[in-house]
């Protein structure tokens, strides 16, 4: 399971961020034949299932084929997740835990050097309460910066652990 964020604003709607992301304006003019996530959330916390979990989408470069892409709406310019979204990748996050046992998540930023999800997905998996197992660890020691940065939430996670719906 990998976390991103669109790193957008929340200013136009579902429709049209899904259209640039996955229409002939965004997968075709980058190139690509198929979007980048499974699930989006949006700023209200509405779930939105683009893609079957067996189908590869073109999330974060060699985590594909056996990843799971899951993206929050926002991020644009650093951690502005909704109460409401927190509550959803909360509960998105337990459904697949308790799906495939053996899952691990991490965020875009263990993988990719960039800060997205603007969060440490190690420090909010601990905070929930998952053990090593389903905690993703990245081999890239240069990313491991984003444990740390300022570009990425360095808040209470309880926050987003006990986030409600609004």
């Amino acid at each position: 399971l990998v976390v991103h964020c669109t790193a957008g604003s929340f200013k136009p709607p579902v429709e049209s961020i899904l259209g640039q992301i996955y229409g002939d304006r965004g997968v075709k003019a980058l190139g690509g034949s198929r979007g980048g996530y499974h699930i989006m959330i949006t700023k209200n916390g509405h779930c939105c299932k683009i893609y079957d979990d067996t189908f590869t989408a073109y999330g974060a470069k060699g985590y594909n084929g056996n990843g799971i892409q899951i993206n929050w709406m926002g991020g644009y310019s650093g951690f502005n997740m909704t109460s409401a979204q927190a509550k959803t990748l909360v509960d998105i996050i337990k459904t697949y835990v308790a799906r495939y046992p053996n899952i691990q998540v991490c965020g875009h930023n263990q993988v990719a050097n960039k800060p997205c999800p603007r969060i440490w997905m190690p420090r909010l998996m601990t905070t929930l309460g998952f053990g090593t197992k389903n905690i993703f660890q990245t081999k890239k020691t240069n990313l491991e910066k984003y444990a740390t940065d300022s570009d990425v939430y360095q808040g209470d996670y309880n926050n987003i652990k006990n986030a409600k719906l609004a």
